[in-house]
């Protein structure tokens, strides 16, 4: 039995009993740490809102037998703005998703984290373009979880390529990238037409881009909705926030 500090964000919240919570926590440390709440759906509970997603904050815990439960914490960011904007709340809702679906217990992840909390900071202030926002978050995390697309090699002979072979080259979700001219005729692949060209203006655009800026909305959508299913078909799951950010970046 110990009494433990926990620097972390709350990526998940779940309703466990009647008047309990199940916390993921993710510690730049620790990693994934589940944690129980005991008691904070009450109204009066000074658990009740260190148990909502997106609070960060020192948690102090108590273990025993190798699972801890929430006794305090020092909140010390709560993205109140996030809460106030539903298309706000989405794209944060999808970054915890995805960090959800990356981070391990007990393995350290200072990099995703810093950069978790640094992209949230961005969201939640006023006058942000948020869909500038999720889409660069997507592209950062696809490379701090070595996801990223290949975009300049052939994912299958390792082939560069070059501006002129772009019209006869195809995306490849599920290997992770292009294929060259050649490859393309061969195997028996999943590949996706798009513009090529125009693709990688995209990917070079949110690599670079202001978040004060505010590019082509066309553009924006686009390069969400290929990160998306790109990260989706590498992860083989689906997440609930980008369908329900689809739906509103198309209504």
């Amino acid at each position: 039995m110990a009494v433990i500090k926990v620097y972390g964000i709350v990526m998940h919240s779940a309703n466990y009993k009647d008047n309990d919570k199940m916390l993921t926590i993710f510690s730049p440390d620790r990693g994934s740490v589940s944690v129980l709440s005991r008691g904070c759906k009450r109204p009066k509970s000074p658990l009740l809102r260190a148990s909502e997603p997106f609070v960060t904050g020192e948690f102090l815990l108590y273990e025993k037998n190798g699972r801890y439960t929430l006794t305090s914490c020092s909140i010390d960011k709560y993205f109140y703005n996030l809460r106030l904007d539903h298309f706000k709340l989405s794209c944060g809702s999808y970054m915890l998703q995805l960090c959800n679906a990356v981070v391990q217990e007990n393995q350290e992840n200072k990099t995703l984290f810093n950069y978790l909390l640094k992209s949230l900071g961005v969201l939640n202030q006023n006058d942000i373009d948020s869909l500038t926002v999720i889409n660069k978050f997507l592209l950062d995390f696809s490379i701090i979880s070595g996801y990223k697309p290949r975009i300049k090699h052939c994912v299958n002979c390792s082939t560069r390529i070059l501006p002129e072979n772009y019209k006869t080259i195809d995306f490849e979700p599920f290997e992770g990238g292009f294929f060259c001219s050649n490859c393309n005729k061969i195997g028996n692949f999943q590949k996706r037409k798009i513009d090529i060209q125009y693709y990688i203006e995209l990917l070079n655009m949110i690599e670079t881009v202001s978040y004060l800026q505010t590019p082509n909305k066309k553009a924006q959508k686009e390069i969400f909705d290929l990160l998306c299913n790109y990260l989706e078909i590498q992860f083989q799951q689906t997440f609930k926030a980008s369908k329900l950010l689809t739906s509103l970046i198309n209504s």
